[in-house]
């Protein structure tokens, strides 16, 4: 999911090394395996909003 986390640095205009670690928020390794199978998953990560419907990923503040 490097993709979130370099999304959430660039909206939040810091580092990705800057970020916590993705796991401290959301189990990567479960959401890895369902990304692409549920219609729709929202939850924050360091005060941005992280939507995934249908595979793609979105951010909104």
């Amino acid at each position: 999911m490097d993709e979130i986390i370099t999304q959430a640095a660039a909206k939040t205009g810091r580092d990705v090394e800057e970020l916590p670690p993705l796991h401290e928020t959301i189990d990567a390794d479960a959401l890895e395996t369902i990304a692409d199978d549920v219609l729709r998953l929202e939850f924050e990560y360091v005060g941005v909003t992280i939507v995934i419907q249908h595979g793609t990923v979105r951010l909104h503040e």
